[in-house]
């Protein structure tokens, strides 16, 4: 009881940290072109659109790297719900918890995570459906240009 209890009081107060994001956009459609998913800048910076190569091949992910390295997102999609739930498991939350300061939820169904170091550096992860996004900066200041230019995220 006092464990639930607890985990209940720490995943409000993940909640009320830091900036808020609304994540409640519609996914990118089937065979969407990773040019119309990506900004085509952010800060200045051009995008750099790749396939990721994950180790487990149910996943296909897409990403766009801003600058040398300065901003960095990724789009996976999974099979169904479960697969992507599987996703954030084995690939989101490890790295997320490398982070200094980190957190993570799942409030009312909706799976997301941050982190941040003393450089910092930035990461934001949510799962949308069968959808898995990462958005990671090297600063603050990216990293909100970065959530102001994608267009499945914004400030709430």
């Amino acid at each position: 009881m006092k464990k639930n209890f607890f985990l209940f009081i720490l995943s409000l107060f993940l909640i009320s940290c830091g900036s808020n994001y609304n994540t409640d956009f519609q996914p990118p459609e089937a065979g969407a072109n990773p040019a119309d998913v990506f900004p085509e800048k952010i800060a200045g910076l051009e995008r750099m659109i790749s396939m990721m190569s994950i180790e487990d091949n149910s996943f296909i992910g897409v990403q766009s790297v801003y600058g040398d390295n300065n901003i960095l997102i990724e789009v996976i999609k999974a099979a169904n719900v479960q697969e992507a739930d599987r996703y954030v498991n084995d690939f989101a939350v490890p790295r997320i918890d490398a982070y200094s300061s980190h957190g993570r939820a799942r409030v009312n169904g909706v799976w997301s995570g941050r982190g941040s170091n003393s450089a910092g550096e930035k990461i934001y992860a949510w799962q949308k459906q069968n959808w898995v996004y990462l958005i990671t900066a090297k600063s603050s200041e990216l990293f909100d240009q970065a959530i102001q230019e994608f267009k499945y995220i914004d400030f709430q």
